[in-house]
């Protein structure tokens, strides 16, 4: 009928809300795999009895192979879809997404050898379960490993130093311009996070240089907890960034705040 306003149904796409996914969840969810990774890796060898040299070299077991590939292939596409404050085509978008294609070239490209020393340990179809001949990709197809997790290990460091010590939201400062007390704490955790990182890339560095008569380095698997530390730090920084404590922590203060104004109310 002429003269009529047509509204259009509230269900309508035009009007359907955007699905927004938070910056922080994904942060979240990178820092729980980083930190679960090397957790399990390491019940799985001590339950096993049967320590690789290095989290790498899980990539040649049956079980925690899959595992070890999956949860890099996994925090790479996290780490694509992570934009940072600055959004998609910003520094921090650009840097993530780099990371994220060199997780993949980890989980992707083995690293040399099945790192097991001559011990018998199962092991994938294609590997001497003894420590003989193991699966190569291609030639020097551990060139590009390494250099993915040193490019991966230093995007963390980067991050934790630099990028998560700043600050993002007015939340993180009070009245006077100051830091608050929260921020400063997380700060001290980004802070030992990152310095954590930088002595593990520095040890495991030196050993590569220098310590390839280092016997007491495979005798007491220096690389695979050198390693795991390094994960850890890594997980730890990004679970502080995606404020998971902190929504339990505000969830739990909500709901006693809830449960305080019923008791009183009645």
């Amino acid at each position: 009928m002429l003269g009529t306003t047509h509204h259009p149904s509230p269900n309508t796409p035009s009007n359907a809300p955007p699905f927004v996914i938070s910056q922080r969840f994904f942060a979240s969810l990178i820092g729980v795999i980083a930190f679960g990774l090397p957790t399990f890796l390491v019940f799985g060898s001590l339950v096993g009895g049967c320590f690789r040299n290095s989290l790498s070299h899980n990539y040649y077991s049956s079980f925690f192979g899959d595992v070890f590939v999956v949860s890099l292939a996994a925090m790479g596409l996290f780490l694509f879809a992570y934009r940072g404050r600055d959004g998609r085509g910003g520094l921090e978008d650009k840097l993530a997404t780099v990371a994220g294609i060199a997780a993949l070239g980890v989980a992707l490209f083995p690293t040399e050898g099945d790192g097991l020393d001559g011990k018998a340990c199962a092991s994938r179809a294609f590997v001497d379960s003894v420590g003989g001949v193991s699966f190569e990709l291609f030639a020097n197809v551990w060139m590009l490993h390494v250099a993915a997790a040193v490019y991966v290990f230093g995007f963390l460091a980067y991050y934790a130093l630099f990028n998560f010590t700043k600050v993002h939201s007015a939340e993180s400062v009070d009245a006077h311009g100051n830091l608050t007390p929260a921020k400063r704490h997380r700060n001290r955790l980004y802070r030992a996070s990152g310095i954590a990182i930088l002595g593990c890339i520095a040890l495991l560095g030196l050993h590569s240089w220098i310590g390839h008569g280092w016997t007491f380095w495979h005798a007491i698997n220096a690389t695979f907890w050198i390693e795991a530390l390094a994960l850890v730090a890594f997980g730890t920084s990004w679970i502080v960034r995606g404020r998971v404590f902190d929504t339990v922590l505000l969830d739990s203060a909500a709901k006693g705040v809830v449960r305080l104004t019923s008791k009183v109310s009645n």
